[in-house]
């Protein structure tokens, strides 16, 4: 697994303890951290598929990664 797929995992992990701390926020003020980390993970996941979907689309639908 390399170093991008690594960081998705995270990111994914991240994204749900942001999701569930931004909506269980007690003020605005505690809740816009935690939406700046949520908007941030989702970004890099949507960079992870940027890169890896090609690789991803050749081994499903092609059979293999030549």
């Amino acid at each position: 697994m390399d170093w991008l797929s690594l960081g998705a995992v995270v990111a994914g992990v991240v994204v749900l303890l942001a999701w569930y701390k931004a909506d269980n926020a007690e003020t605005p003020e505690s809740r816009r951290p935690w939406l700046i980390v949520r908007y941030g993970a989702i970004g890099f996941i949507v960079l992870w598929l940027v890169v890896e979907g090609p690789n991803m689309y050749r081994l499903i639908f092609e059979g293999g990664l030549e």
